[in-house]
């Protein structure tokens, strides 16, 4: 299971980040080309439609993945048959709630038009986050990486060559949008699931059992990821929801990470809940582990060179992302370890404690935000968040504290400290050099000191190495080397 879970993730990550880097080149084109004002204006339509684009999901994702891993054959046709059909049912309430809330809401001309045509491409994608969901049930992780990378192409070949303007742009999503869940459809017809059309109260109280506390929180998640655009927009200004929106945008792609890395945990989580509670508390202190040694250094290092990072990356205009930047970071640390435990709540079915967790994070991130948003702005948004991811943090590791290893899980902590304290001299001393040179440095003095100080064990590192996708001699000889170690 472990084996299975470390392909998965190496095999989603290698893809995704195919697919992220795409989206990355994009959204600083779309960023330069609008300029800090227009961008914000982009930036707060989006954020609006998304909230009600997710509300086409209806649960179906999360409670589908996790009832196709113990479906039989012919249920999980019923169960893919019905998620569409509650898709179709609930995509069609959200577009015209959207449509009816913008209006009310103020919005006219162009950005009422970034927000039908966004809204639009949210509830297209959730057609293809099905496709996604059904693939993850079948440990099947690189369906969902060729299909991110797929959308991500055509999304920035659309920004290449569209004019530069909000509207062009949110048409481009469509089109990327579109592809996706037509392709990942068809792979799942022809791969995987045939859906049966029926619709009826078991199967949509089966769906949802799981899927509706999902969906909730999937809502709930956008709003508190979403919550410091919406803030800047009512009582800042364009420019500031331009100014926090292009560092949020950075940290929001690799927010990937922690989605890919909770699908290939989520099928060994529920089998292990269900049959092995003693290697689920193995799996479990193993996997915060893995999602530490890989996002501490992120966050240190992401706070000591955000501002040649942030001017490197989008220009001088930008530069007032930096603080932002330093913070966020910091933000996505914290939710990809509570993104883990996540993973462990919804195995165990107790996924209304992550909604719950989730609820406390939007308070204190809104209470927070009205204070601190119309005194400083970006930065204000910015403390707000990561002291609400923190809080979220400490409440999900607190629910799960029963299935955590803690002598082994700080001992690894130690040996990471030694090596992030390490890392972080390094980028000190080069604070002043190009990026291109202190971020490589930085990164080369991190790997060198984890094996030196034996966080990571070399047969470990092989082993890591050994399940990324290459040809195949290669990979059978780093297999055996692993083995013999």
């Amino acid at each position: 299971m472990f084996k299975q879970v470390a392909r998965n993730t190496a095999v989603g990550l290698a893809g995704n980040a195919a697919g992220l880097g795409l989206q990355f080149v994009a959204s600083i084109m779309v960023a330069r080309g609008l300029g800090t004002a227009g961008f914000g204006v982009y930036s707060s339509a989006l954020a609006f439609a998304m909230l009600f684009g997710t509300l086409a999901d209806g649960g179906v994702t999360g409670g589908l993945t996790r009832e196709l891993v113990i479906a039989d054959a012919a249920t999980a046709r019923q169960l893919l048959g019905a998620g569409l059909l509650i898709k179709a049912i609930a995509g069609a309430l959200a577009y015209s709630g959207l449509i009816g809330v913008a209006l009310l809401a103020g919005f006219a001309g162009e950005q009422l038009a970034v927000v039908a045509v966004m809204g639009l491409a949210y509830v297209i994608s959730f057609v293809g986050q099905t496709a996604v969901g059904v693939a993850r049930a079948h440990g099947r992780m690189e369906v969902e990486a060729g299909l991110l990378v797929l959308y991500s192409a055509v999304f920035c070949a659309w920004v290449l060559v569209a004019p530069r303007s909000p509207l062009v742009f949110a048409w481009g999503w469509v089109a990327a949008y579109a592809l996706f869940a037509v392709v990942g459809m068809a792979l799942i017809f022809r791969y995987f699931v045939r859906p049966a059309w029926k619709l009826n109260r078991a199967l949509v109280r089966r769906i949802w059992r799981v899927g509706l506390p999902l969906g909730l929180a999937g809502l709930l998640l956008l709003v508190y990821t979403r919550l410091p655009i919406y803030m800047l927009t009512v009582f800042s200004s364009p420019s500031q929801v331009g100014i926090f929106n292009a560092a949020f945008g950075l940290v929001r792609n690799l927010q990937i990470v922690a989605f890919t890395f909770s699908g290939a945990l989520s099928p060994v989580f529920v089998q292990l809940a269900a049959a092995d509670p003693t290697r689920l508390r193995t799996a479990y202190t193993v996997a915060l582990r893995t999602a530490l040694l890989a996002l501490l250094p992120v966050a240190v290092g992401g706070a000591l060179l955000s501002a040649p990072l942030v001017i490197a990356l989008f220009g001088p205009a930008f530069a007032a992302s930096a603080p932002v930047l330093a913070l966020g970071v910091w933000s996505l640390c914290f939710y990809t370890v509570s993104f883990v435990a996540q993973t462990l709540l919804v195995a165990q079915g107790r996924g209304t404690r992550w909604f719950a967790a989730l609820g406390a994070g939007v308070l204190v991130d809104g209470l927070l935000a009205i204070v601190l948003v119309p005194r400083i702005g970006a930065i204000g948004a910015s403390y707000a968040a990561v002291t609400a991811d923190l809080l979220i943090l400490v409440l999900v590791l607190s629910w799960t504290r029963a299935l955590i290893n803690v002598r082994k899980l700080l001992a690894a902590l130690a040996r990471v400290g030694v090596s992030l304290l390490g890392m972080a001299l390094v980028a000190g001393l080069l604070q002043h050099a190009s990026i291109w040179l202190s971020l490589p440095a930085a990164v080369a003095a991190y790997l060198a000191l984890l094996l030196l100080t034996r966080a990571v064990l070399p047969a470990e590192l092989v082993r890591a190495v050994a399940v990324l996708p290459m040809p195949g001699p290669l990979q059978s000889r780093l297999r055996r080397i692993a083995e013999s170690r």
